[in-house]
């Protein structure tokens, strides 16, 4: 009986490999061309903004400094 098993395991067990799919014939390649801009686009300026001169120039100052995130000791007072 064992014996039997084993034949019928071996003879159904053991599987053909499958062919390997067929591919498709390769076609002829696409040729892909990109051109820089034309320097003639790169030199034209974009269309100025008319001023109204109601406005005042930025302030350049350097920024105040602010309170550093630093993680301290918790008081009483903290939690009132």
């Amino acid at each position: 009986m064992v014996s039997a098993a084993l034949h019928l395991a071996l003879v159904f067990g053991v599987r053909r490999a499958t062919p390997p799919p067929v591919s498709a014939a390769p076609g002829e390649p696409i040729a892909v061309m990109l051109a820089p801009p034309l320097v003639k686009e790169l030199e034209e300026e974009p269309d100025s903004v008319p001023d109204s001169g109601d406005h005042s120039p930025p302030d350049l100052a350097l920024p105040v400094p602010m309170q550093a995130d630093v993680p301290s000791i918790p008081r009483p007072d903290d939690f009132v």
